[in-house]
């Protein structure tokens, strides 16, 4: 009981882990890939707003 536990555990870290990995390529690939890009929201919101962060 206890061996499955551990496993089921180990298991959910690393699909938490991949998720969160999958979501980072798109930011990562436009930050690279279009450096210049302006965002879209940038003259309504402030800078220190989480949404303008990825593409600072």
């Amino acid at each position: 009981m206890n061996k499955e536990k551990e496993e089921s555990r180990v298991l959910w870290i690393f699909l938490v882990g991949w998720c969160c990995f999958l979501a980072m390529i798109p930011l990562t690939l436009a930050k690279v890939l279009y450096p210049n890009l302006p965002n879209p929201d940038s003259t309504k919101l402030p800078k220190s707003t989480p949404w303008h962060w990825p593409w600072r």
